[in-house]
């Protein structure tokens, strides 16, 4: 009889760590409602963290030729979210800096932010805050470009 409730509480733990995959650990979803973009056409398949840690990586690690194309990454949500039309990242022409930009539609007029870093860590960071916790950065260290599109 003990080594049956063994065999039970085993099967207990077995199932609980199985259902504990690193989503599930983290919080976050494994399909987002977001399209992810790259210069070489729409990701197809989910859109997860992970996806989006690949491509910034792949796009950091280039060579950027000027006479070429070059990398970048644009997400959208499916949905309305708070107006945030997408979030996009290239990296420079000739340096290892990145431009991340963010457009947000208010009652038919947008705003466009950009913001410069030299750090990869912080272009994930805005990505994945953004498309987990739907969470903008603050726009303290980010500049007003919406003239330049209009």
């Amino acid at each position: 009889m003990l080594c049956i409730k063994y065999i039970a509480l085993l099967t207990c733990f077995a199932t609980i760590f199985l259902s504990c995959t690193p989503k599930n650990l983290t919080g976050m979803e494994n399909k987002m409602d977001y399209l992810l973009e790259t210069e070489n056409g729409e990701i197809t398949g989910d859109v997860n963290s992970t996806r989006i840690i690949d491509e910034i990586n792949r796009i950091a690690n280039e060579d950027i030729n000027p006479t070429e194309d070059y990398g970048f990454i644009i997400l959208t949500p499916k949905e309305n979210l708070n107006g945030i039309q997408y979030i996009q990242m290239a990296k420079n022409v000739g340096s290892n800096e990145y431009t991340v930009e963010i457009r947000i539609i208010d009652n038919g007029n947008f705003s466009h932010y950009q913001y410069l870093t030299n750090s990869k860590e912080d272009v994930t960071s805005i990505f994945l805050d953004f498309a987990n916790s739907k969470k903008l950065p603050d726009f303290e260290e980010w500049v007003d470009v919406s003239g330049q599109y209009r």
